[in-house]
């Protein structure tokens, strides 16, 4: 009898909660992290791995998915999206070419 057949008896699976567990001891972990050493280090993971503190830490911490219920983004093209993300990534492109060596913006004097 294969694994997922029909009439297989039941072995119980994960245990209601784990997920949520593991999610809760995570967090605490971070938490603990922070109170230790501080913003100094999200700072210093920010400057030295950009895409991993983004993509690992911030988006981390966002809803999955997320709907607009009301406002104008539900009336604008594919066109219309794709250019938006295309000039959202040339300034990102832009200000990455003009940050300095320590991580702050230039300022034009």
């Amino acid at each position: 009898m294969s694994k997922f057949e029909k009439g297989r008896p039941k072995t119980g699976g994960r245990q209601i909660g784990s997920r949520n567990k593991l999610a809760n001891s995570f967090l605490e972990a971070m938490l603990s992290e922070f109170e230790q050493f501080g913003a100094e280090t999200i700072r210093i993971v920010r400057l030295e791995y950009p895409d991993k503190w983004l993509l690992q830490g911030v988006a981390a911490l966002l809803p999955k998915e997320f709907e607009v219920l009301h406002g104008r983004e539900r009336e604008l093209s594919d066109n219309d999206l794709s250019d938006i993300i295309n000039y959202v990534l040339e300034q990102k492109s832009r200000r990455a070419a003009e940050d300095s060596d320590d991580g702050t913006p230039e300022t034009a004097h």
